[in-house]
């Protein structure tokens, strides 16, 4: 699955299910194909167990992570806005961490998360607004954030040990004009 390029185009652009009778975009039919064709079946493939719609849990001997999908109240028809909120604690809950307010821009590199931002005006959240645009959006930003920075990075928090350095070294961060990122060992950081 990580090396395969989604196709969505000719699936989705059917007239009859994603505009409406005035030629407006809807974004239901692309934000649902996300979920049952990409995220459901790679969080399976991942090991994470489905609690919700919109929420995954992954529980080792030592450490559960927890994946939220949450939809902005501003999301429309037209426009659907929606972002990741992330936490890893231990199974008794005495430690944990999550992300800037659980955001998922926490976990990528800086290189990647300052990308973004320059290029993208990205602010952690992902929109799906127009269907020339959707193809960009599944396989250059959630596939590429998903397969190649965050699971992976999760995937190597598996211990008490690196859980509790982690949060130890949360208060020396390195403070960014956009919030705070996690403190990574080396032996788990980005290559």
């Amino acid at each position: 699955m990580k090396n395969a390029r989604w196709q969505v185009s000719e699936k989705l652009i059917i007239k009859s299910t994603t505009m409406n009778s005035y030629n407006e975009f809807q974004a239901k039919p692309y934000f649902e194909y996300i979920l049952k064709e990409y995220l459901y079946p790679l969080f399976q493939d991942k090991g994470y167990k489905r609690k919700g719609a919109y929420h995954w849990i992954k529980i080792t001997q030592e450490i559960k992570v927890e994946i939220k999908l949450q939809k902005s109240a501003y999301s429309t028809k037209h426009g659907i806005i929606f972002w990741f909120w992330i936490a890893v604690q231990d199974i008794e809950g005495s430690l944990s961490v999550s992300g800037r307010q659980g955001g998922i821009d926490t976990f990528l590199p800086i290189e990647r998360a300052n990308y973004k931002r320059d290029n993208q005006h990205w602010n952690g959240e992902y929109l799906i607004y127009r269907a020339s645009e959707f193809d960009k959006l599944l396989n250059e930003e959630l596939k590429v954030d998903l397969e190649d920075y965050i699971l992976p990075l999760l995937d190597k928090i598996n211990t008490i040990e690196i859980l509790s350095r982690i949060v130890s070294k949360e208060e020396e961060i390195n403070k960014m004009s956009y919030g705070s990122r996690w403190y990574i060992p080396d032996e788990i950081s980005f290559d």
